[in-house]
């Protein structure tokens, strides 16, 4: 059989996890030595919906990857063991693979997929061509997106901030499930500065601050199909105008 498994996440990924949270004033993780009964603690914090959207993408990128294995290693994500595709042959090859060692199983014959060997290289190269295809989607939303957004230059959007780099951040959007880049020195006075933990960054002079999952608003500036590009203009609020205090004439 090919099995569905998926690792619970390493203890320095949880770690990781517990500081950014901590940096961010979300709930923590309060059971480490328990990763699935914290990780669903955690997961039931009322939160409000723009920082539980971005406490599930943050949980989401501490765990492994699931992934097809000739053994069984059980499956965190659904609590459970000896757990396989089974359902689906016409949409993945290891369910008529499992598909086939039952009707196997029932004949009493069996084939060369018994052979350990070419089963785990029958593992690793399902498991491969599954995250092809998942590349592939991503790529493929990912291009639908950028021209639909080809067509809105100059307009207003919203949305939150979901990573950083030392020139900007980037901005998921709340209609188009895309990405765009801020480089925020081009819209803001100040050198900003990327905090050791990653998810803030903090105006110099000014002591502005920009953190993740934090909403702004941006306009979209450029987009560049072919290289899959997509920058945003920071909306920046204009100043007030200080009032002018006149002297009574005498």
């Amino acid at each position: 059989m090919l099995y569905r498994v998926h690792e619970p996440p390493q203890a320095s990924k949880l770690a990781e996890l517990d500081t950014m949270l901590g940096v961010l004033g979300l709930p923590r993780i309060g059971h480490p030595h328990e990763p699935a009964r914290a990780l669903q603690s955690l997961l039931a914090a009322p939160l409000d919906p723009a920082h539980r959207r971005l406490l599930h993408r943050l949980v989401l990128r501490s765990l492994t990857k699931a992934r097809y294995l000739e053994r069984d290693l059980g499956h965190f994500g659904l609590a459970t063991r000896e757990y396989c595709h089974f359902t689906s042959p016409i949409r993945r090859y290891p369910d008529l693979h499992n598909h086939r060692r039952v009707r196997e199983w029932i004949r009493g014959r069996k084939s060369a997929a018994w052979d350990p060997v070419a089963l785990e290289a029958l593992a690793a190269r399902c498991s491969a061509t599954e995250q092809n295809a998942a590349d592939a989607e991503r790529e493929a939303v990912k291009v639908k997106c950028l021209r639909h957004l080809a067509t809105r230059l100059g307009e207003r959007a919203s949305g939150i901030i979901t990573g950083f780099v030392p020139r900007g951040f980037f901005v998921e959007l709340d209609d188009v499930p895309a990405e765009g880049f801020v480089r925020i020195g081009e819209y803001l006075d100040d050198h900003f500065v990327l905090e050791p933990s990653g998810v803030r960054m903090s105006g110099r002079r000014t002591r502005k601050r920009f953190t993740m999952g934090d909403a702004v608003a941006v306009i979209v500036a450029r987009v560049d199909v072919p290289a899959r590009e997509c920058d945003l203009a920071l909306v920046v609020p204009e100043r007030r105008g200080r009032r002018r205090h006149h002297g009574r004439n005498s």
